[in-house]
C-alpha cells in the first residue's frame, strides 16, 4: 500500500501529465492525450543545445566526483593514522548528534573540536609531521 501510494503513483501521474496534449488548467480537463509533445521537443533546435550543454557539464563533473571518491575510499580502506583522523572529522558530527542527550553540551563540544580540526595550524602541521615531511618556520 505504502509503495503504491509513494512511488508507483507519482510515476503514473507523471507519465499521464506528460502526454497531456490540450488541457484546462483552471477547471483540470484533459480534452486530448498524445505524443506531440515530444514531436516538438525533438524538433526544437534549442532543446539539442540544451542537452548538448548538459553533457558537457554532466559527464566530467561525473567522472571526476568519482575518481575521487573512490580515490578518498581507497585511502581510507589502506589505514594508517592519517585515515584514522579522517574518518573520525568525518563521523564525528553524527556521534555527536546521536551519542550524547545533552544536546547543548554537544553542539558546544563540537565546535570546539571542529574549530581544532579546520582552524588550527598547529594540528596541520603534526599530521604534515607526523609523514616524516619538515615544516620549516
Amino acid at each position: 500500500m505504502i509503495i503504491t501510494v509513494f512511488c508507483l503513483y507519482p510515476v503514473i501521474k507523471s507519465v499521464d501529465l506528460v502526454l497531456y496534449v490540450r488541457y484546462d488548467y483552471y477547471r483540470n480537463i484533459v480534452y486530448e492525450r498524445g505524443f506531440d509533445n515530444f514531436g516538438y521537443v525533438i524538433n526544437d533546435p534549442e532543446f539539442w543545445l540544451e542537452a548538448k550543454n548538459t553533457c558537457i557539464v554532466v559527464v566530467p563533473v561525473v567522472l571526476l566526483s568519482m575518481t575521487l571518491s573512490l580515490g578518498i575510499a581507497y585511502f581510507l580502506h589502506a589505514g594508517g593514522a592519517e585515515a584514522r583522523v579522517i574518518q573520525t572529522a568525518f563521523f564525528l558530527p553524527l556521534v555527536a548528534l546521536f551519542g550524547g542527550s545533552r544536546a547543548g553540551l554537544m553542539d558546544r563540544g563540537l565546535a570546539i573540536v571542529w574549530n581544532c580540526f579546520c582552524f588550527s595550524l598547529s594540528f596541520i602541521r603534526d599530521c604534515i609531521c607526523s609523514n616524516g615531511y619538515s615544516i620549516k618556520d
